[in-house]
């Protein structure tokens, strides 16, 4: 984050971005050359999954953002993860210490990297991507307003806003979104 001295009016604006990315349609938010569109699967192969679960990959994609730890597969084709527990497991990116992938029912989790537990990300492919992309907005102002008490509300306003979104996000102790949200938090 930002360490520096921050105007009153440059704080307001960032506040202002923060509060807009957490507001706006999602088709405002998707940056084109940020954005990896992942194609779905042929069908038959992908388990329980449809094309219709895993539309929203290919429409909006997700952020490829290597300074926030979020790398989109490779190729932009989900990839049947071997050694994953139940159904596939067709992993859609890396971000930061976890496979992210769609389980069988259409679940977003994500799978330990470095020996760190698994985690809940979302309920469905679609609240991950809108989510994905108001965390990339939401952390491109938060990083900018350096260690002002409002740099909190901002990641609060977000993991409300992802809880309202998908209503497990909050319940469930080990979600993706408050661990990233905490990490940003100290």
């Amino acid at each position: 984050m930002n360490d520096g001295t921050q105007d009153p009016d440059v704080l307001a604006s960032h506040l202002a971005a923060a509060h807009r990315a957490l507001t706006v349609d999602l088709a405002e938010l998707v940056v084109p050359e940020k954005a990896m569109r992942l194609r779905p699967p042929s069908a038959g192969g992908s388990g329980n999954l449809s094309e219709q679960d895993l539309a929203p990959l290919e429409r909006w994609g997700i952020p490829n953002v290597e300074e926030l730890g979020f790398t989109p597969e490779a190729g932009g084709t989900p990839v049947e993860e071997v050694g994953s527990p139940g159904d596939p497991f067709f992993r859609i990116c890396v971000y930061w210490r976890w496979k992210i992938g769609v389980a069988g029912q259409g679940e977003v989790r994500g799978l330990q990297l470095e020996e760190w537990p698994d985690v809940f990300v979302n309920s469905s492919v679609d609240a991950f991507v809108e989510t994905s992309w108001r965390w990339y907005h939401t952390w491109l102002e938060a990083k900018e307003m350096g260690w002002y008490i409002e740099v909190f509300d901002v990641l609060d306003e977000f993991l409300a806003f992802a809880a309202r979104k998908d209503p497990r996000v909050e319940r469930d102790e080990r979600s993706l979104w408050k661990f990233v949200v905490r990490s940003m938090s100290g």
